[in-house]
Parts: structure tokens; C-alpha cells; sequence
């Protein structure tokens, strides 16, 4: 009998897009923690906007700027997130979205954490064959940048140790 070496198929696309961030946005996002109320889903101690009003969104064509590579898209819903020192986002996905995506305000410090989706059934077979690691990743980001992934990925973010705030942009896209 001949074997051959084992492979992996289905990848899951990860984009990541660094771009300097445009003036006042850090002091935007804060005015937005102070005047509008926030809402709690996957935040636990720290805060999530409501959904921001994308049509008047003063960074919209910045955003655009980075995702022009895309196909044809509307952006469905977007909020900010805003961690201090022991906050943290539990695990989740972004059901009815094709892409997730995170604009980094500040550094995540190595806070954001990418499940393979295929691990909750596939875990067994993944250590078996010790196919990848334990088939979650870390993901730095830069301030500025840009992370899309598809949308039923796991994901969740660490607590945070620091004692500046740690902000991002949250949003989600869909494919017309």
C-alpha cells in the first residue's frame, strides 16, 4: 500500500490591513462610550455601543479605503468596543454576516483569539493526526489596522491587562 502525506484543505481566510489611523478618531470613540448608552452581548465589564448609524459614520470612507479590494458589499451593523483593565469579550461568532470585522482604534495586544470553526467536531481527529495546533490563534493588531474573517469563526478577546483603554470598531458585511 503507498500513503501519501496528509494535507489540509478549506483554509479559512483571514485579511489583516494596516493603515495609519485617521485624527480624532480615538477621542470620537470615547465621546461616543460618554453620550451614548451601551448594551451588553459579548462584553463582559466593558462596553458595547448600540449600532452606529452607518450612513452618517464619520469613518465610513476611511474603512471603504481599506476594504476596496472586496467584491460588492453593504456593511450590516457596527458598534464600538471599549475594554479596561479586566474586561474581556467572550466567545462568539457573527451569525447572517459572510465577513466579521474588527478596525483596531488602539493595539489589541495580542488580546484577539481565532477559533477554527472545525474544531468543536474535528478536535479528536485534529490530535490524533496532530494536524495544526490546538486549533486556536492569537491575533495581533496594530493600531489602524484592519482584521475580516468569515463570520461563523469563534472568536473572543482576552482580558485586558493594561491601563489605557483598548478600543475597536466591530462590523459586520455581507455580499450582494
Amino acid at each position: 500500500m503507498k500513503f501519501n502525506n496528509t494535507f489540509n484543505i478549506f483554509e479559512t481566510p483571514i485579511w489583516y490591513i494596516e493603515k495609519d489611523l485617521p485624527e480624532g478618531v480615538y477621542e470620537w470613540a470615547l465621546d461616543i462610550e460618554r453620550n451614548v448608552k451601551g448594551t451588553q452581548v459579548s462584553n463582559r465589564g466593558g462596553y458595547q455601543s448600540d449600532w452606529i448609524d452607518i450612513p452618517n459614520f464619520k469613518y465610513l470612507d476611511h474603512l471603504r479605503s481599506m476594504m476596496v479590494f472586496l467584491p460588492e458589499f453593504h456593511f450590516i451593523n457596527m458598534w464600538i468596543n471599549i475594554n479596561r483593565k479586566g474586561d474581556y469579550n467572550c466567545r462568539h461568532t457573527h451569525p447572517g454576516s459572510d465577513l466579521a470585522c474588527i478596525w483596531y482604534i488602539t493595539e489589541n495586544l495580542n488580546k484577539l483569539v481565532l477559533e477554527d470553526h472545525m474544531n468543536h467536531t474535528r478536535n479528536n481527529l485534529f490530535k490524533a493526526f496532530d494536524v495544526g495546533v490546538d486549533g486556536i490563534t492569537n491575533f495581533n493588531a496594530k493600531a489602524g489596522s484592519l482584521v475580516m474573517f468569515p463570520g461563523d469563526v469563534p472568536h473572543w478577546v482576552d482580558p485586558h491587562e493594561e491601563n489605557t483603554p483598548r478600543i475597536s470598531l466591530s462590523f459586520n458585511i455581507i455580499f450582494k
